[in-house]
């Protein structure tokens, strides 16, 4: 698994570059996807890679990606959000449950992770297994300042530890999760410009999330 993640990354880092080349080499870039979302699945972790661009500052970006306690506002399939605690310092403990139908296929998924951000605005999530219904999983958004926005890199893998159906059952996962991926980017963009616009007009801050126990698995 470790050379298969590892494998993963750089192809993914190889791709977006060669992205955030093209973009520069544009005087007229657009916000919206440049890349992806790709899903793939070896050895039933599913893997996501995708790269998009934000018209909005980078700090922007970033608090809408860690606003925790409304990260239903980028997909309202999570149901609801909260910050848990902090396990130790310097990580922010976040649980969330999402559940989302693809045609006869429904899942509900409880997701705990344990959430580190660095100095340079990237984030960084581990799931924490005995409070999921994950077995395995990680996620990685790096920001970088380009031109009048945000360049957005994201890559993430997740190992169920729910019910899927057999045969059709991984395909209809595959499927819906390029959708709901696909959707939490567009709701990143519509967020953070949106918070741009607003905060430009009236200075509007966002209330901070609520802080919750955590329940055992």
């Amino acid at each position: 698994m470790t050379n298969s993640c590892a494998t993963t990354r750089s192809a993914f880092r190889a791709r977006a570059s060669l992205f955030a080349l093209c973009i520069l080499l544009s005087a007229r870039a657009r916000a919206g996807l440049l890349y992806g979302p790709i899903v793939s699945v070896r050895h039933g972790v599913y893997h996501v890679a995708a790269a998009l661009l934000v018209r909005a500052p980078m700090p922007r970006v970033f608090a809408a990606l860690t606003d925790y306690g409304h990260i239903g506002r980028l997909n309202r399939e999570v149901r609801s959000s909260a910050i848990l605690g902090f396990p130790r310092r310097g990580v922010t403990r976040v649980g969330m449950v999402v559940r989302s139908c693809v045609l006869f296929f429904c899942f509900h998924v409880r997701q705990t992770e344990d959430v580190r951000t660095t100095a340079d605005r990237s984030i960084y999530a581990r799931i924490v297994p005995r409070l999921s219904n994950l077995r395995y999983g990680y996620a990685r958004w790096r920001l970088t300042p380009f031109a009048h926005g945000t360049l957005v890199q994201f890559h993430s893998a997740v190992q169920p530890d729910f019910f899927i159906p057999p045969l059709i059952g991984p395909f209809l996962l595959r499927l819906k999760l390029h959708h709901e991926i696909r959707v939490t980017l567009r709701g990143l963009i519509a967020v953070a410009q949106n918070r741009y616009t607003a905060s430009d007009r009236s200075g509007e801050k966002t209330r901070s999330p609520r802080t919750i126990r955590p329940s055992p698995r």
